[in-house]
């Protein structure tokens, strides 16, 4: 599985020693209030995510990432890309530790995993939902070049559908360096 750095963080493969910190992030309830059903998760629930991932990543050959500060590798989420749920379309999603939110540091890690979407994995087109009330991450979307085309129902929940084709995306918005 690839690494990418950009300009403050790492985004790499999920590691066993990631279990406790990501647990420790997707207890929160801030966190987890627009992800899936909205509820927090478990360690074993986390566990669970982590395994999906790296299956994700064996069968596709693309996925989601830990997302590290450079400096101390310490963990402050996950971000990738994945399929959009019951879809063939693929999906940009992100999650951060609270004490991480409003630094940039969500739209510096979904602009590389978008440049990475196009660039390596040669995807078209890549989609995002985002709960409407969810302000900050429409933002996000928005700063990456993402645009807002429909409202839709995935995850149970009423949300906006984003999408970006690989021509309207400007690698250049992305800090990235690949590491193999």
């Amino acid at each position: 599985m690839p690494e990418i750095e950009t300009a403050r963080l790492r985004l790499r493969p999920c590691r066993p020693d990631d279990i406790d910190e990501l647990a420790r992030i997707r207890a929160n309830p801030e966190v987890m209030k627009y992800i899936g059903d909205g509820r927090p998760q478990s360690r074993g629930e986390v566990k669970e995510v982590i395994r999906e991932i790296h299956q994700h990543w064996r069968v596709h050959h693309f996925g989601r990432w830990a997302v590290a500060q450079q400096q101390d590798d310490t963990i402050i989420g996950l971000c990738g890309l994945s399929y959009l749920e019951d879809t063939s379309e693929v999906e940009l999603g992100y999650t951060l530790a609270q004490p991480y939110w409003h630094q940039g540091f969500a739209t510096e890690v979904a602009a590389a995993a978008l440049r990475y979407g196009f660039a390596e994995v040669q995807l078209e087109r890549i989609v995002a939902v985002a709960y409407p009330e969810n302000l900050a991450s429409l933002r996000v979307l928005e700063k990456i070049g993402m645009r807002f085309v429909k409202m839709a129902n995935y995850y149970d929940s009423e949300v906006a559908y984003h999408e970006i084709s690989r021509q309207e995306f400007h690698p250049t918005a992305a800090v990235y360096r690949l590491l193999k």
